[in-house]
Order: structure tokens, then sequence, then C-alpha cells
């Protein structure tokens, strides 16, 4: 199940709201989206891969979906955060015949992964546990930095040996502050949070009565809908009634005998425009995509101005992106603001911007 439903406000002005940061090619010449899916087979085929989007994204990510059958599209009425996406998807996966002893792999749409091959090795490992001991294992990775961005996850003792070791996780830790995510990087056995997520299925769903007892009534409720052919719209009220609440909070920090398989594949999450450097290498100037480059006593830019030419004089760790309708100009180190910068643009009523 690759969740694609974000619309990624923190890569405006490239991103906006019928066009998410999934669906553009970002730290590489293919969209995110198409280079996730693409790197799923042989492990996963497109038969048995679903997408789960926005209803009002479904038409711009088809051409983006590959080999992925249209009815593996499920449109989400609204965004309700990952608990109920995830619910939504497993019902939608039970109603196209998947059994409940399926081994179910959530993975976000907008990660970038510089060695698939090794990612899959992980996947597998990852999938095999989560099956053999009745689980949910995720997927953690070695952090690299005090990064107060990602929540970290607490490795326990180690369940197997091989390439790809097993290890019981001992507990989730939230986005920390700058003091604790350093500390945490000095004592070790820390991993960042990648929201990659494998389980069998019917044990997500009890795991979900369990802790959101609100998500599964709606969810069961939709899939009696489902199965009288009801209007979309008695759906789409069912759905907008449940709470929203992520993953990690309503299901994970509750959950008990979690697993957690260490991944080292050159993943990022390129959560905003200052972490393109995550995803590729420095070039001249900095990260630059560009018709034509010139750059003197410049570096650590992130720019991106498809098919312009950029000149760049004696300017270091900016973030420049210029659209048709949009030039954004701020330091690289405040890029995690750009949504106070959305927020001023709809204060404002420029809607056509969004």
């Amino acid at each position: 199940m690759v969740l694609a439903g974000g619309q990624g406000t923190r890569f405006w002005p490239r991103s906006r709201a019928r066009l998410p940061k999934q669906l553009l090619p970002i730290a590489g010449d293919e969209s995110l989206l198409r280079r996730t899916l693409a790197r799923l087979p042989p492990r996963v085929d497109p038969e048995r891969t679903f997408v789960v989007t926005a209803r009002d994204q479904v038409e711009a990510l088809m051409p983006h979906a590959g080999a992925i059958p249209r009815t593996h599209v499920v449109a989400e009425p609204a965004g309700r955060n990952t608990a109920a996406a995830i619910g939504l998807g497993l019902a939608a996966m039970r109603r196209a015949g998947m059994p409940d002893d399926a081994v179910v792999a959530v993975l976000p749409a907008d990660h970038a992964i510089a060695r698939p091959d090794v990612f899959r090795e992980v996947l597998g490992a990852a999938a095999a546990a989560a099956g053999e001991a009745g689980a949910i294992c995720t997927i953690g990775l070695a952090p690299d930095r005090p990064d107060t961005g990602y929540g970290y996850l607490k490795v326990g003792a180690r369940l197997s040996d091989g390439a790809h070791p097993v290890h019981r996780l001992d507990a989730f830790i939230e986005k920390p502050d700058h003091g604790t995510a350093t500390r945490l990087l000095e004592e070790g056995g820390h991993l960042w949070n990648g929201g990659m997520f494998m389980f069998p299925a019917a044990l997500m769903r009890a795991e979900i009565a369990r802790h959101l007892p609100a998500h599964a009534a709606a969810l069961e409720r939709i899939e009696a809908l489902w199965g009288a052919s009801a209007p979309e719209d008695e759906v789409a009220r069912v759905y907008g009634e449940v709470p929203a609440i992520s993953i990690d909070y309503g299901v994970m920090e509750k959950a008990g005998g979690l697993l957690v398989v260490p991944g080292d594949f050159g993943w990022s999450d390129v959560g905003n425009w200052s972490r393109i450097p995550d995803a590729m290498p420095e070039g001249e100037g900095g990260w630059v995509t560009a018709g034509r480059l010139v750059s003197l006593d410049s570096a650590g830019n992130v720019v991106d101005a498809p098919g312009k030419m950029v000149a760049l004089l004696g300017v270091r760790d900016l973030v420049v992106v210029d659209t048709d309708d949009v030039l954004m100009i701020l330091p690289r180190d405040r890029a995690e603001e750009v949504r106070l910068l959305l927020q001023r643009v709809r204060e404002r009523g420029w809607e056509d911007c969004l």
C-alpha cells in the first residue's frame, strides 16, 4: 500500500493542491511516486500494489501509476491522516480479494532511495519477520545528525542474524528538541522512523479496532456501503466523520510486540527544499535544476528553475524556486517555514497561487 495523498505543502510553490510533491520530479528525472512504484518489483508486483490518494488527485496521479490497475487506486474522500488512509486502503484491498493472512507493506510515495536493490532486501526481511511473528515490523533508518524533523525508534534486543537482522522495537520517540536529538545520537541504539510498516492485514485491522474504535466502525460502515453500491457522497460523509490521527499516535505507540529492521539504502524523505542535499550530490553552486547555469563564488544553494538560465554570484545556502507565477527566495535553514508563507498567501486571498 503506497500512501500518496498528501499535498506536500513544504515544496510550495512547485507543489500545488492538485499537483502534490509525490507527482513532481524532485531530486531526480521522474516523479517520486513513479520511482516509488518502480522499485517494488519483483518483490511486489503491480497486481498486488495499491495506491491511496486524495479524490481530487486521482486524474493527475494516473499517468504516474505505471502498470497499477486503476481499480487499485483508492480515492480518499477527505484527508483524515494516515490511520484512516491505511484503514481505507486495507478495506479496498480486502474488497479486491486480499486474504486476511496477507502481509501488507505500507510505504510513503514521496521518499527518495538511492539503492533500491538493498531496499528490496530490507523490505523482504521486514515482511518475513512480520509474517512469521504475527507482528508489526517497521524499517528504521540510521541517523547521521541530530535532526528534530523525524521521530526516533529505540532499538531493542536482536532477534535474528543475517544481513538484515530483526530487533525488538522498545519505544517510539516523538520528534524531539535539538538537545534530546543530540543525546539520542550520542547514546546510539536509536533510528529514524521513516513511516514504513509491515504487518499481517488481519492484525492491523484488529489493532485499529482496539485502539481506534471510531475508525473501525466507520470503515465497517464504508465496506457495507460499497457492498450495497451506495452513492459516493454517503461514503464521503461517513469517512469525513473519522477523527484525523496518524497511525503512529493512533496505533504504533500503543501496540505491543513491535519489531524493527535497520535499513541503510540511501534514504531521504525529501521533506522540504533544504533536504534536497540528502537525495542527490552537490553540483556547481549547490543543488541546481536549470536549463543552463553559471556560478561564481557560490555554494550550498538549492535552486529550482527548470528551463531557465540561472546565474549565481557570491550567494550561499539559499533556496530559490521559480515557477510561472511565483518566485520564492529564502535561507536554506528556514525551509521548514514555507508553511508560514502559504498561510500569508491564503490570508490575502491569492488562492490561484496555491
